[in-house]
């Protein structure tokens, strides 16, 4: 039962995980057109670097209050911040070699990886303040 207690806590990452990469890997013809406003604010570097930030956090909150990894904590959400970015690079790939009409950018992939580090100092500042010395 304990094991399943754990894997239930993942089931929000693997979820969004799943959300995500269906809308990152659409072809073009299938996304709404955007406005010429919001090309001008980068609106697609904040959507990439949104869902890669909710991606990390999903698997990364998980471990947050696990007493025995504790001083692991930091190596892990290290890892799958990296592994988050190496998931947008890999993104980035089958976007220009398999989708239709849609294109490697990587500015996409800097906003992808930008996401997956907010994520990392966000657990780290913000959601566990023990890890601050006192």
């Amino acid at each position: 039962m304990r094991k399943l207690t754990r894997i239930k806590s993942f089931w929000p990452g693997i979820a969004w995980f799943f959300i995500s990469a269906t809308l990152l890997l659409m072809p073009s013809s299938d996304l709404p057109k955007t406005n010429d406003w919001l090309d001008k604010i980068y609106f697609d570097k904040w959507v990439h670097a949104g869902f890669f930030l909710l991606l990390c956090l999903f698997f990364m909150l998980p471990l947050l209050h696990k007493k025995n990894i504790a001083k692991y904590r930091i190596w892990l959400w290290a890892g799958i911040s990296l592994c988050g970015s190496a998931w947008g690079y890999g993104v980035e790939l089958l976007q220009k070699y398999y989708i239709p009409s849609r294109s490697y950018e990587l500015a996409d992939w800097a906003a992808d990886t930008v996401g997956c580090i907010v994520a990392f100092f966000l657990c780290i500042y913000y959601l566990q303040p023990q890890y601050k010395q006192k």
